[in-house]
């Protein structure tokens, strides 16, 4: 079993890969289906989200979304060197350098969560799901993707350093558990989307 600090390090390695598979004609189609499936499953419930800081964890290089002018947004990563890097090509962005299972940032405080490519590099998502709980404003949302059990992406386990599969009904079943609602889903090709609010009472 490879340690974390392999782990980290292969990782690092794959996310400065990111750009050449969003300039690949073929994976890079795939990649803005993806993230504008995203964004428009935000955007319908965008005018409902309370105040609060918007969070984009796992950032990469790549940040998910500009700093809208009504919110702060803090793009969140583990690497050093991927925050630096991504700080140079976006110096307007903040970024923190954060394990995205204990965040920096207080209980209530966001309003807005987005983690794209993330929870299939995470070994626990019951305990992930109750720190985004903790972090989420009342009426808050997340927003996160996961990769699902299919062959496309048992191709890519191959390669990755640690690529954790998992069908939907298991993330349904968690963030029942978890307390917070389900408001939207959607399956893509490589990609399971969710979408969730915070409605603690």
């Amino acid at each position: 079993m490879k340690s974390g600090s392999q782990i980290r390090s292969e990782w690092d390695k794959q996310s400065f890969l990111r750009p050449l598979f969003r300039t690949n004609p073929m994976t890079a189609t795939i990649a803005r289906r993806e993230t504008n499936s995203l964004r428009q499953m935000i955007s319908l419930q965008r005018h409902q989200l309370p105040s609060g800081i918007w969070l984009d964890l796992g950032c990469g290089t790549e940040p998910f979304f500009d700093r809208p002018s009504q919110s702060m947004v803090i793009a969140v990563d583990h690497s050093r060197d991927i925050i630096r890097h991504a700080r140079s090509n976006h110096p307007d962005n903040h970024f923190v350098l954060s394990d995205t299972m204990a965040l920096p940032f207080s209980d209530n405080s966001a309003a807005l969560i987005v983690a794209y490519g993330l929870t299939e590099y995470m070994e626990s998502p019951a305990l992930w799901l109750q720190e985004m709980r903790r972090i989420l404003c009342m009426n808050g949302l997340l927003a996160f993707t996961s990769s699902p059990i299919c062959l496309p992406n048992r191709v890519r386990s191959v390669w990755s350093p640690v690529l954790y599969l998992r069908n939907r009904s298991m993330w349904i079943k968690n963030i029942e558990r978890s307390g917070m609602v389900l408001e939207d889903h959607r399956e893509l090709w490589l990609q399971d989307q969710f979408l969730v609010r915070n409605s603690r009472t």
